[in-house]
């Protein structure tokens, strides 16, 4: 009796699901039919009130209506959707693609890139993703869709998930040359040079020669970073430039090959002569980033009232907000602070949301009140900056540590504690800024213990923060440099020399297993927790890294030198005298 009570209640439930399932398709029904049965010019004039939607140009209303003449509602739809795209109405935009993916879902790929974009301008992340998730159950073999899936996860930092999207886009299509580019120049953002030339060849051998420039540009610069034991830098250097050369016989007009040309002959031969012909090449073919590298050749050069006169062309009014900062900069390390105040200002009018900016304008001010001004009024416009919470914290420990009183290094450090506590609780999961805020938190909570005496709870607070920074740093670069932070910990602040060997052999291994050169301070270390013949090698060895330091070229050309490097954290924060 009871099994037959469920068996109805069972069958009514089916029965009910069956209706509503009936009662879908019937409205889905009247809303394609509403869709194609009115004439064209009401079925135009419906959807503009409806959107609000104003089309610029007066041929565009007269295609959509000759689509809805042939019974093309969607397509009608789309065309609507990239007019009022083009007007700036974004939100219109989206909500006329979603009823034209809904009318015809297999029908074109390219509207549901559109949508996809549109909602991620919008800042829909997730329903961008989903988006693209649902475009390639219609389009299961479109390398594009895959590779918008790949850059979406790119931008979230989650590059696992990236790289297997990348890899999907290649099966479908082994000579989609963005693909490939964009998986090269990804590893190679993650210091990775090794699988970035591995990458950049794998498609240079696939790809049509014709669309083969970017490949080649991608392959030269993973092969000038690509430094190792058995790749010195001189022969890093003469394969970026072969790369560069055959690149240049296939497309010798390319703006960003030239460009990249000309950098590669300034690290190589410091010929300013050809390098300049070279910049000035890529300048006329539309590289916008030449005129910056022009003025610092120029201050390369010693040349201060040219490199000064190309900086003022470089900062025009479409410049990118690079040129502004370098140009600031340059006049800062010129002496001409005010110069370089008055930039850095005129600069922030025209990009008040770029968070780096304000970092730089703030490390440039003398006064700390107007630095922490100007790092708030930032953080007004970005309030969820994890960079900018940063800087304030480093702002306040790095002027606490230079206070007399120890009550007053304390209020200052204690006020650094909270804008890294508020940085980390609003930073997002993961992602490059939140491991250094975790890194300088550590380090800030090593100075205040320092003041007000090591307990098992500071200790293992300080350890939590260090683990937590390795944790996330390890899944996009090195960990490193901080498990080399966590070493010098564990010896000058908790006196555990064992446990400081292990963390600093890790680093050394981190470093290695990266194909990254190994810090002088990592091998002096280990020789001062090593004794006899250990001893003397790895100090032989801390030697010739501070050589290979001071001998190697910089990775990139052009890039601005500095006369004094910024101390260790440990040293900054006043955790370790100097």
């Amino acid at each position: 009796k009871s099994s037959f009570f469920f068996e109805e209640r069972s069958f009514k439930s089916m029965r009910l699901v069956g209706v509503v399932l009936v009662w879908i398709e019937f409205v889905r029904g009247c809303v394609a039919f509403q869709y194609t049965c009115p004439s064209s010019r009401s079925f135009i004039k419906k959807m503009t009130q409806k959107h609000s939607i104003k089309f610029e140009n007066p041929n565009d209303e007269k295609k959509a209506a000759s689509f809805k003449k042939t019974g093309d509602s969607a397509l009608a739809l789309r065309y609507a959707a990239i007019s009022a795209n083009r007007a700036g109405r974004k939100r219109d935009a989206i909500g006329l693609l979603e009823r034209a993916t809904n009318l015809r879902p297999a029908d074109e790929p390219r509207a549901w890139g559109l949508l996809a974009k549109l909602r991620e301008e919008i800042g829909d992340v997730s329903g961008a993703r989903a988006t693209l998730r649902r475009s390639l159950q219609y389009f299961p073999e479109n390398a594009e869709l895959w590779r918008r899936l790949a850059e979406i996860a790119k931008r979230s930092n989650r590059f696992d998930t990236a790289r297997l999207h990348y890899a999907r886009a290649i099966r479908a299509d082994s000579t989609f040359v963005a693909a490939w580019d964009a998986w090269s120049r990804m590893e190679l953002s993650q210091n990775r040079p090794r699988a970035a030339a591995v990458l950049a060849k794998r498609g240079l051998d696939r790809v049509p020669k014709a669309e083969s420039a970017r490949l080649w540009h991608a392959y030269a610069m993973a092969l000038n970073r690509w430094i190792s034991p058995e790749r010195p830098q001189k022969f890093a250097l003469l394969q970026a430039e072969a790369a560069l050369k055959q690149g240049l016989a296939v497309t010798p007009r390319h703006a960003h090959l030239l460009h990249a040309m000309g950098l590669q002959i300034y690290t190589m031969r410091q010929n300013a002569q050809e390098t300049r012909r070279y910049l000035t090449a890529a300048l006329e073919r539309g590289q916008p980033e030449a005129s910056l590298s022009l003025a610092r050749l120029e201050e390369n050069e010693g040349r201060v009232a040219a490199a000064r006169a190309a900086y003022r062309r470089a900062t025009h009014d479409k410049a990118s907000v690079a040129a502004w900062r370098s140009a600031a900069r340059f006049e800062l390390l010129n002496g001409n602070r005010k110069e370089a105040l008055d930039l850095f200002r005129k600069a922030s009018v025209r990009f008040p949301r770029d968070v780096e900016l304000h970092v730089q304008w703030a490390r440039a001010l003398e006064d700390n009140n107007v630095a922490r001004e100007v790092l708030n009024t930032a953080l007004r416009a970005s309030p969820s900056s994890t960079r900018l919470y940063h800087a304030l914290g480093e702002l306040e420990a790095v002027h606490a540590v230079q206070c007399t009183h120890v009550e007053d290094q304390l209020k200052g450090l204690h006020s650094a504690r909270r804008y890294f506590y508020k940085g980390a609780f609003r930073a997002p999961k993961r992602g490059p800024h939140l491991v250094a805020l975790l890194f300088a938190w550590a380090h800030c909570e090593w100075a205040v213990a320092l003041r007000t005496g090591f307990s098992s709870v500071a200790a293992s607070r300080i350890r939590r923060l260090f683990a937590w920074a390795a944790k996330l740093s390890s899944r996009q670069s090195s960990p490193g440099y901080i498990l080399l932070a966590r070493a010098h910990f564990e010896f000058y602040g908790a006196n555990n020399s064992r446990a400081a060997k292990r963390f600093v052999v890790a680093a050394i291994r981190a470093y290695q297993a990266s194909d990254l050169p190994v810090p002088a301070r990592a091998w002096t270390l280990l020789a001062q927790l090593s004794s006899g013949q250990l001893h003397t090698i790895f100090q032989a060895r801390a030697t010739a890294a501070n050589n290979q330091i001071l001998n190697q070229p910089l990775g990139h050309p052009l890039k601005r030198t500095w006369t004094q490097q910024p101390p260790p954290p440990e040293i900054r924060f006043g955790c370790v005298e100097d």
